[in-house]
């Protein structure tokens, strides 16, 4: 099972992002744990395949990147899918970072 993390200001938004790419997983049978957290709880990154940041926490990317160390991939999601909670276009984004989108 893959461990994804999310994070946010707050946790409130993308919780609700949340629901929505764990039922798309569900649907595309991927097997994955999806988790929000806000920017300021103590994270422990090694536990995660990868760390989505929401957009309006883009300019944290830099010390979530070297904080996660170069083994766990760290995006961006992108304003309009976030926006749009696009769930599916998401976990087809995180499938293929992580390299399972030949699934």
């Amino acid at each position: 099972m893959k461990q994804i993390l999310l994070i946010c200001a707050q946790g409130m938004s993308t919780s609700v992002l949340v629901e929505k790419m764990k039922k798309e997983a569900f649907e595309m049978n991927y097997d994955v744990d999806i988790t929000a957290q806000g920017l300021t709880s103590s994270l422990n990154f090694s536990a995660y395949d990868m760390i989505l940041l929401g957009p309006q926490v883009r300019f944290r990317i830099d010390s979530v990147k070297k904080a996660a160390g170069n083994a766990i991939p760290v995006e961006i999601i992108e304003m309009a899918d976030y926006g749009s909670m696009n769930a599916k276009k998401i976990m087809q984004h995180i499938k293929q970072v992580i390299g399972d989108s030949h699934e």
